[in-house]
């Protein structure tokens, strides 16, 4: 009996230690699990006082067509607000709402980023914390986080609230964290990027808008068209955005961005009058050198010997007979030297009629 006792104790000890086993494991895996890990611990939850929109029309009029995360962030701090951050089941059905004011047609599709992303996972953990972007780099090493205003004033390191992990959603252990809903559509997160985007379906109820991983440039991804972005900022409880704290909205003027017609409107008349002056230089310059003057030249026959004026006529005669008459100078010049041909100075006149 009693060897049968202690069989049965034994086995019970066995049983006991299995099943605290059992359930140590069980704790430790779910003390992993994205979806429990500091569940409750970090939750924040942001009072909103409103919340509004701008068209898409913003981003021609302020920031020369570009779309982007950081010109959406920028518009809102303009206004007063913050890129919105879609925090609760309320807050995601007013985000969907506004989108919703811009619609002019039945059925349409618009999109804003959210003030969440996972940049500081990307950009300032140390190397062997980095979160990779796309899809075959993606990992559990990227989380999202809630980044606007008093959600970083609110945040345990200064960065933000953590709301989701890993940017594929086949990771194992990619999941909502902090206790947060998470939005996402289809095979969402399903890109490795780093961005949040809000889209929203005009023939859709509001709370069925969709979360997208998208990159801080739409202009990249062929699913998300420029020409679907809107701006929804909201103003938080409490939080003043101060522009002192702003980045400087820096205004190109319409000389900056057209240099080039500045700089030939200069050039071309500056050119013509260099042109001109130096044309007028080299003619009047021309004038000055004798080289270029045309003299009229007088060729006499030598014969060796010298040449006199008569009283009679005016002729030219040598010693033996007259030579030539009048040249077309009207003047003679006496030829000392016989030889040949020369050329002589300007002549004198020896005799006038």
């Amino acid at each position: 009996m009693e060897a049968e006792a202690m069989g049965i104790r034994t086995r019970s000890a066995t049983r006991n230690v299995v099943r605290w086993m059992v359930l140590f494991l069980l704790l430790q895996y779910l003390g992993s699990h994205p979806s429990f890990t500091a569940a409750g611990e970090e939750h924040v939850t942001i009072g909103i006082t409103k919340y509004f929109h701008h068209a898409h029309s913003v981003f021609k009029t302020n920031f020369g067509y570009r779309v982007d995360y950081t010109n959406s962030q920028v518009y809102c701090f303009n206004g007063g607000g913050l890129l919105a951050s879609d925090q609760t089941p309320a807050a995601h059905i007013s985000i969907a709402a506004e989108l919703r004011k811009l619609a002019s047609k039945k059925i349409e599709t618009f999109r804003t980023y959210l003030g969440g992303t996972a940049e500081y996972t990307a950009n300032s953990t140390p190397p062997e914390q980095r979160c990779l972007r796309g899809e075959r780099r993606a990992s559990l090493k990227c989380i999202y986080k809630w980044k606007e205003g008093a959600f970083l004033d609110s945040s345990s390191d200064g960065h933000g609230v953590s709301f989701f992990r890993g940017t594929v959603y086949t990771l194992i252990g990619a999941g909502p964290m902090n206790g947060y809903d998470a939005y996402w559509g289809n095979k969402l997160p399903g890109h490795g990027q780093l961005f949040l985007m809000l889209r929203m379906d005009t023939d859709q109820n509001d709370k069925n808008a969709t979360w997208y991983d998208g990159q801080g440039v739409p202009r990249y991804d062929g699913e998300t068209p420029e020409d679907t972005f809107g701006v929804v900022c909201e103003t938080q409880e409490g939080y003043v955005v101060s522009t002192t704290t702003l980045p400087p909205t820096v205004k190109i003027s319409w000389v900056r961005k057209n240099w080039y017609f500045v700089l030939i409107a200069i050039l071309v008349p500056v050119i013509v009058a260099v042109t001109l002056i130096t044309v007028c230089f080299c003619r009047c310059r021309g004038a000055d050198d004798e080289s270029k003057w045309v003299v009229h030249m007088v060729l006499r026959e030598v014969n060796g010997k010298p040449f006199h004026v008569t009283e009679g006529d005016g002729g030219i005669y040598s010693d033996d007979s007259p030579m030539m008459r009048y040249s077309t100078l009207g003047d003679v010049v006496p030829m000392t030297t016989p030889s040949g041909y020369e050329e002589a100075d300007a002549p004198k006149a020896i005799k006038s009629e």
